[in-house]
Formats: structure tokens, sequence, C-alpha cells
């Protein structure tokens, strides 16, 4: 997993890029394992489809964020809230390609919602 340094509505993150589904499932472990606030785990599904998610295993309520296929910045154009210890699925109302992960605590506190702006100091594909 590549790590990234970010922002969100200028909220400085660290976002943990996922590619290949080793990656995926690892980025999963992170959340069940606890991660720090103010990261999260950013899903690269390659081709556009609903994205369909769980949140099995862990603790606390997150909020899924979708975007298209971006590079260095991208516009939340749906976000969803998951339950703590669900299964699911959750999925998009529209077609994307990557969706982040992020605490609803972080989320509801920094006001993050459609129309939100992720900016990257990297790309994830670099």
């Amino acid at each position: 997993m590549k790590k990234i340094k970010g922002s969100i509505n200028s909220i400085s993150l660290t976002i943990y890029a996922t590619k290949t589904l080793t990656e995926f499932k690892e980025g999963a472990r992170l959340f069940t394992a606890g991660l720090e606030e103010g990261s999260g785990i950013l899903f690269d599904f390659g081709q556009t489809q609903v994205i369909s998610m769980e949140n099995s295993g862990v603790q606390e309520d997150l909020c899924v964020l979708y975007f298209h296929k971006f590079s260095k910045y991208g516009i939340v154009q749906e976000v969803q809230v998951m339950k703590a210890d669900t299964y699911g699925p959750y999925n998009s109302q529209g077609f994307y390609n990557e969706c982040l992960e992020l605490k609803k605590s972080f989320c509801d506190m920094n006001n993050v919602v459609v129309g939100s702006i992720l900016l990257l100091n990297d790309s994830p594909d670099a």
C-alpha cells in the first residue's frame, strides 16, 4: 500500500492507497485494528462500477466517500455512512472508480460532504 499525505477541506490526512486485492484486504485490516484519526483508505477499483463495501469487524462508524477516477484531486460525489460492525453490503448509488473510507467522527467534525475536495500531495498511481 502506498502512503500519501493529503487534505480534505484543508484538513491534513494520511491516506493509504490500495490497488490490488491483497492491498484491499490489508486496508480492511487497518481499520479493524483501529486506524488513527485523520487517516483513511483509498480503494481504486479501476473500472467505473457500483461499489460495494462492508464494515464487519470495525468497531466504529465509517464514512465512504465516492469519486470518479482522479490523480491528485477529487471531488466527493457521494457520501455513505457504514454503521459499526455491519456486513451490509453498502452499495454506492452511482457508478464510481474510487472510494475513500474515513472515520465518521472525522467527517462530522470537518464537514466532509458531497462537493468536498480531496487533494493529494502525490498521485496514488505514481
